[in-house]
């Protein structure tokens, strides 16, 4: 049996359908199979063996899709996936980005971790309130005299009854803990500081949780320009917004073009325009 919270997770995340596109067919020949498309028609790509005239196959990858000006045009495997390693190592950060990614996460799963235990405390100052209301209608039972007010007292003593126990529950679950920080991160971080490094282990297992990971959508491929800007997941737009490339110091003069101003030179000192005093200007004014 499980909670009525983890029930609903599940029945949201059935009707969200596959995240990513996904092909029966894919295999440790073609990993990339379904999550490359056509930069042409933006179909996916399909891939085949082909036969020479000296009875040798080549892996070839290709758009077959009816009037597609790429249709039967193949690509050989080896120029595709290369390309897509080398797509895979400009998503490898900088590894003072990722030392300083890793302190973010580290923060966050400090302050993550607070915040769950003044949660739980939140969760048994409720479930002491509702205790006590429970043993303030147990009292009430005893002194009544109407059949029908034992019987809404009974109601009520069921509610809270279930109250204390989701809160119960509740409390349970913030304070439950899977493992350490680098336990449940270990992997993960492993996967962002080389994703190549885990597609070259060339376990189709591990090429498809690298393009399911890294990826959101196919990616567009044309022969004469190469993969098109990807969209990446979250981690990884993440890491790329905080880039040290993007970044630059702003000049003491700012970013506008800078122009020094015209000096000017008195004979006599300037006018001045602040009124003199009020006693001093009264003088004047009478003639005195």
């Amino acid at each position: 049996m499980i909670d009525f919270a983890t029930f609903e997770r599940i029945q949201a995340r059935l009707k969200e359908g596959a995240r990513v596109p996904v092909r029966v067919d894919v295999s440790a020949d073609f990993p990339l199979r379904g999550a490359i498309a056509c930069a042409c028609c933006g179909r996916p790509f399909t891939a085949s063996w082909c036969r020479s005239k000296t009875g040798e196959r080549h892996p070839y990858y290709l758009c077959f899709t009816k009037g597609c000006e790429r249709r039967n045009k193949h690509i050989r495997r080896d120029l595709v996936e290369g390309q897509f390693v080398a797509m895979l190592d400009t998503l490898t950060p900088a590894p003072k980005l990722f030392t300083l990614a890793h302190a973010m996460f580290k923060d966050a799963w400090t302050q993550r971790m607070a915040q769950a235990k003044a949660v739980a405390k939140t969760y048994e100052r409720e479930t002491a309130k509702v205790e006590a209301q429970i043993e303030g209608l147990l009292d009430r039972i005893v002194d009544a005299t109407s059949q029908s007010v034992v019987t809404a007292y009974e109601k009520r003593i069921h509610s809270l009854e279930r109250s204390k126990v989701a809160l119960e529950e509740k409390r349970a679950r913030s304070t439950q803990r899977h493992g350490t920080f680098e336990e449940l991160f270990e992997l993960a971080f492993g996967f962002l500081s080389s994703p190549s490094k885990i597609w070259n282990l060339g376990r189709i297992e591990c090429q498809k949780l690298v393009l399911k990971l890294a990826f959101c959508d196919r990616l567009e491929y044309a022969p004469e320009t190469g993969f098109r800007t990807p969209k990446t997941s979250l981690p990884f737009n993440m890491l790329g917004s905080v880039s040290p490339n993007k970044c630059e110091m702003a000049e003491r003069q700012g970013f506008e073009p800078w122009v020094g101003a015209n000096r000017q030179r008195f004979s006599r000192p300037p006018h001045s325009t602040t009124l003199p005093p009020l006693r001093v200007r009264d003088r004047r004014e009478a003639g005195i």
